[in-house]
């Protein structure tokens, strides 16, 4: 049962960073991190591992996001038809299609929707793939809390610059 699930010490998000102050994150008793300026944001986390899938929607729910998950590129693409986002995180490996294509796929038929990348390499011929097919970023795990929370400042941004 998911609910019940704690979360471990292989947690793949790092919550060690410390809160700044009022504007910005906050930590609960629990220290997760937690957005007091949240707008609800959708998104859509493209993770074929389900204990990683669910420590970041977990995360990103607590932060006052709206949180769908996917386990395959296929998957995500039919959610995509029925649950409006404006962030997908998509997982590098993925079965069937992979997060590259997935992302492509993305950009073509989503163009307004941001993609991101997570990988579990640093190299820079992966970075530069990811970027040409559609991604704004590629970040590495396992995710830490604090760059978790600086994409999503950035796309705060992004959205308040479209308004």
């Amino acid at each position: 049962m998911l609910a019940s699930k704690k979360l471990m010490s292989s947690d793949p998000i790092d919550r060690t960073a410390p809160p700044t102050g009022s504007e910005g994150p906050l930590s609960d008793s629990s220290g997760i991190r937690i957005r007091t300026d949240s707008r609800g944001r959708g998104i859509l986390v493209v993770e074929s591992d389900p204990d990683v899938q669910w420590r970041i929607a977990r995360t990103l729910t607590v932060e006052g996001n709206r949180v769908v998950g996917s386990s395959s590129g296929e998957g995500a693409l039919a959610l995509l038809e029925q649950w409006p986002v404006e962030l997908v995180l998509v997982d590098e490996n993925l079965p069937g299609i992979d997060g590259i294509e997935l992302i492509r796929r993305l950009s073509d038929a989503w163009p307004d929707i941001t993609s991101i990348l997570l990988t579990d390499s640093d190299d820079p011929d992966l970075q530069v793939t990811a970027r040409l097919a559609g991604a704004v970023s590629c970040i590495r795990k396992p995710l830490r809390a604090d760059v978790l929370d600086a994409v999503l400042a950035v796309e705060d941004m992004d959205l308040a610059a479209a308004e």
